[in-house]
Order: C-alpha cells, then sequence, then structure tokens
C-alpha cells in the first residue's frame, strides 16, 4: 500500500497531462478583425466550382456528399488554415462573428460542388474528402486546401487537393469554425 502511495501523485500528474493534450484548444494569435472582412457577406456575381478529391495510395477519390467552406483570407483565417490543417493545432472555435462571412456546400456523389454569387476576393476553399474507395477497402479521409483569388463576374473552376499538413497522406483533424 505504501508504494501505491508514493505512485498516486505521479499516476494522477501523468494523467491530468495526457487530458490536458486531448481537451487543451490553443488560444488565437491574431485577433478576429471584422473590418477585413468588408464585402465579404454581401453577395457577389462570381461563381466557383470544382472537385474535391483525396489521394490514398496515388489513386484520387472524390469527395462523396462532403461539406466544403468558401473561407474569406484575413491574418485571422490564415491563421486558422495555418495553425490547423498545417501544424495540426486544435485552435479555440472561431469568433461566431465569422460565421456570416463564409459560405457552405456539399459535394456530390463525384465530390464536385459549386458556390454562385460569390464576392469578388481571395478565398480559402477547404474540405475534408473522404470516400470508400472502388471495390471496398479502408473508408478514405484527407483535409485539402487550396487559396484563390476571384474577381468581378468571375467563372472559377478548381480542383481541390492540396492537404496542408500532409502532401501525400491522411489527416484527421476537424476544422473549428463556430
Amino acid at each position: 500500500m505504501k508504494a501505491f502511495g508514493a505512485v498516486a501523485p505521479l499516476l494522477a500528474l501523468f494523467l491530468t497531462s495526457c487530458l490536458y493534450n486531448v481537451f487543451y484548444r490553443a488560444p488565437p494569435q491574431v485577433a478576429f478583425n471584422e473590418a477585413a472582412l468588408a464585402g465579404y457577406a454581401a453577395a457577389g456575381t462570381a461563381s466557383v466550382t470544382g472537385q474535391l478529391i483525396c489521394t490514398y495510395e496515388g489513386e484520387d477519390h472524390p469527395g462523396q456528399g462532403n461539406p466544403v467552406t468558401l473561407l474569406p483570407v484575413t491574418a485571422y483565417t490564415k491563421e486558422m488554415i495555418d495553425r490547423e490543417l498545417g501544424d495540426g493545432v486544435t485552435l479555440v472555435p472561431s469568433d461566431p462573428r465569422l460565421k456570416k462571412y463564409l459560405r457552405f456546400t456539399r459535394t456530390d456523389d463525384q465530390g464536385n460542388f459549386a458556390f454562385r454569387q460569390v464576392p469578388a476576393g481571395e478565398y480559402f476553399i477547404a474540405g475534408e474528402a473522404t470516400s470508400m474507395p472502388p471495390g471496398g477497402g479502408d473508408f478514405v479521409g484527407q483535409w485539402a486546401c487550396e487559396q484563390v483569388t476571384i474577381h468581378k463576374g468571375q467563372k472559377l473552376n478548381i480542383r481541390v487537393t492540396h492537404d496542408p499538413m500532409h502532401p501525400n497522406g491522411m489527416m484527421n483533424h476537424l476544422f473549428t469554425v463556430q
């Protein structure tokens, strides 16, 4: 019993540190600046269409029925992409005011998506492409993100495939847009 008494505080410290690492959410280093998003909430004249793809073992797989986000590029959102998708850091949920500037859609069975009435500006197009490989096998999932500039009236078609954290691998991470 004495041996356990000596180990108990170390065991408690170890378990606490494990839980801290699992549940810790890092604070942002860049403050939310709503003025930087001016013009992104209004309807625009551009459109963005494309396909969300994940690459697994050298084969492309379309994201089937997956959400895709069109996210304006600001210092705040760049930090979200760089730290969460690029470094694998889990941030605290985003400022709730950000949501009105985001656009969301879902892919079809071939990974195709479309955003209409998009205002001109610089954007991240991000989504987690998940699919079941043809013929069965393991479920495949990978984040993909591309940065684009969209001009007034432009019809942009893009293939979203770049995985910022693991360019040639898989990633399991949730984006903390609130």
